[in-house]
């Protein structure tokens, strides 16, 4: 959930390695995937219960430590989504602010999550950009059968291409892979680095194998109890308090492309977004609007001041830096970020809701959160299998202490559902930035990656209630 969540089953919110080279670690052969890359498989089990039968080929990059002779281990990383490629976030380790330390004393491990990128990857045969650009809330008799002709494009989609894969997509199935991803590395205990959908994986494994876990940084909470309609109503607050805060933050960094009353200008944008025709020249449409800016919102350094410029160009008719942002956000045509996402979020969601449920919480969201929050509605159509594997409760009895990271104005998990995390694991520890964005490690806060760090380096565990300011 680190950029994309799913809705009913629209709402808004690898590249191959080479031969060359080698070299062994525990059961993986690693091969050269360019510098000082190396990629590797695995194959895992489809099914648990039947091991023998069907496999899946996960597909692995490690970024091996600078220091091989004060080396740790392994630390695996999961950027979030669900749906986005861990072998992505290695990939551009070198871009991302990760504390020299961890490069120093980690091999860094992505690995792509079963279904998605290159790890076995589904596929639904669905328009990607039609399916983008439908309004997410739709209000009107049109935008209604346009949305559920997109649904039910979806469903059947991926129940014709990959339908006896996807009950077994949940994340249950996904701890277990990390569980076999850790013991092939050679690890006798596993380290991990979970962002947003990344804490519901690392929570679960945690209760699958509390005894593995050597160190456990789950950033961006997922509540671990809460309903499909719970987590609607939460994160619309969420993103509706984010927007606000966007809007005041505009004003204060000097001529705010949205002028001198950012919400009024909104306003507008939303009732020209709602009244484009499919293909207006401008590219704006709901879809655009209400992605672009849930995408956007979700970084304050950077994405707050494109979002600012993005909304004003749409003001004066151009709309390409938000279609721009939704297609970063969703990857490339030929990436299944936006299918694999909702298969994952439907694999663990057992609750199933009618196009009528849907617009009905939809609708009663649109009434306390009306600029953005609404668009936050989340669901599984009627259409989709039940899950294989269920999610458990989280407790985690026996393992070491876990550090949860929330952010006191994160516009996707709120900071309640961090909150909440932490309370719920046995040996959860809260580690609160008092500040905006989706997560807060490795996003530019001093105070935060050294915790952070230390505890993944020495398990040095914060105390109760530490917090951290934006600097």
């Amino acid at each position: 959930m680190k950029a994309t969540a799913a809705g009913l089953l629209l709402a808004v919110v690898v590249a191959a390695c080479g031969a060359s080279g080698g070299g062994r670690r525990g059961t993986l052969v690693w091969k050269s995937c360019g510098g000082r890359l190396e990629c590797a498989t695995l194959a895992v089990p489809l099914d648990y219960a039947h091991p023998q039968a069907r496999k899946l080929e996960l597909a692995l990059l490690r970024l091996p430590a600078t220091d091989s002779k004060h080396r740790i281990g392994s630390l695996l990383v999961n950027p979030g989504g669900p749906g986005e490629s861990g072998v992505a976030i290695v990939r551009s380790a070198g871009l991302l602010p990760f504390d020299p330390e961890l490069l120093r004393r980690f091999d860094l491990v992505g690995f792509d999550p079963r279904g998605i990128g290159g790890s076995s990857p589904i596929s639904c045969g669905e328009n990607r950009d039609e399916l983008l650009a439908v309004d997410p809330t739709p209000d009107n008799p049109a935008e209604i059968a346009a949305f559920a002709k997109a649904d039910r494009a979806l469903t059947a989609g991926c129940r014709a291409r990959a339908g006896p894969v996807l009950p077994f997509l949940g994340t249950v199935n996904v701890a277990r892979d990390l569980d076999r991803i850790r013991a092939a590395l050679g690890e006798q205990k596993l380290t991990y680095l979970g962002f947003s959908y990344g804490t519901r994986l690392g929570s679960v494994y945690a209760q699958l194998f509390p005894a593995r876990v050597r160190a456990l940084v789950l950033d961006g909470g997922v509540h671990p109890t809460a309903s499909a309609e719970q987590l609607s109503r939460e994160a619309a607050a969420a993103a509706e308090r984010a927007l606000h805060r966007f809007f005041a933050d505009c004003l204060t960094r000097g001529s705010c492309p949205l002028g001198p009353d950012p919400e009024s200008a909104w306003r507008r944008l939303q009732r020209l977004a709602e009244r484009a025709a499919p293909g207006a020249p401008s590219g704006l449409s709901a879809g655009i609007l209400y992605r672009a800016a849930a995408v956007l919102l979700l970084d304050k350094n950077l994405g707050w001041p494109l979002l600012a410029n993005a909304l004003g160009a749409a003001l004066d008719g151009n709309a390409a830096a938000l279609r721009v942002a939704v297609e970063l956000a969703y990857g490339d045509a030929n990436e299944n970020t936006l299918e694999a996402g909702v298969a994952v979020l439907c694999a663990d969601e057992p609750e199933r809701l009618t196009l009528h449920r849907f617009l009905t919480l939809e609708r009663s969201l649109a009434r306390r959160y009306p600029l953005i929050g609404f668009a936050a509605t989340v669901g599984c159509s009627a259409g989709w299998p039940p899950a294989a594997d269920p999610l458990p409760a989280v407790r985690a009895e026996g393992a070491p202490p876990i550090l949860v990271v929330g952010t006191r104005y994160d516009p996707a998990t709120p900071y309640s559902w961090s909150q909440a995390l932490a309370d719920a694991l046995r040996s959860g520890v809260l580690l609160t930035y008092e500040g905006d964005g989706h997560t807060a490690f490795a996003s530019g806060n001093r105070c935060i990656d050294r915790i952070v760090t230390r505890y993944l380096v020495d398990l040095d565990v914060p105390p109760e209630g530490t917090a951290c300011r934006p600097e």
